[in-house]
């Protein structure tokens, strides 16, 4: 006969009754002071200004670029990747080619 020693543990009922609740709350995940961007093919990314907009954040779902505004005050860069204003709306491309383009600020309700 084999005797277990008890290993000193706690079970919070509270976390275990969480994690088996069918309830759910819906969190929002746009940026806090950024404006929501849709462009074609469906795709969608978060711009943050900073510094008086001379500086810039692209907030993608997965990643975050930084960049700052060139000489042109419709361009902006971290020398990788370049973000345009158009009349049309907003351009980014990289080396390899448009990332996003035709993209426009989507109003909140």
């Amino acid at each position: 006969m084999f005797l277990f020693p008890l290993a000193a543990c706690s079970l919070n009922i509270d976390s275990v009754s969480d994690i088996l609740a069918t309830d759910y709350i819906e969190e929002d995940n746009v940026p806090e002071d950024s404006v929501s961007y849709h462009c074609d093919a469906n795709k969608q990314f978060f711009i943050k200004y900073i510094d008086d907009e001379t500086v810039l954040w692209v907030i993608y779902p997965k990643r975050q670029l930084k960049l700052v505004l060139l000489d042109n005050e419709n361009l902006y860069s971290n020398g990788v990747t370049t973000l345009i204003k158009e009349p049309t709306g907003i351009l980014i491309k990289d080396g390899s080619g448009t990332l996003f383009k035709n993209c426009v600020e989507k109003k909140q309700n």
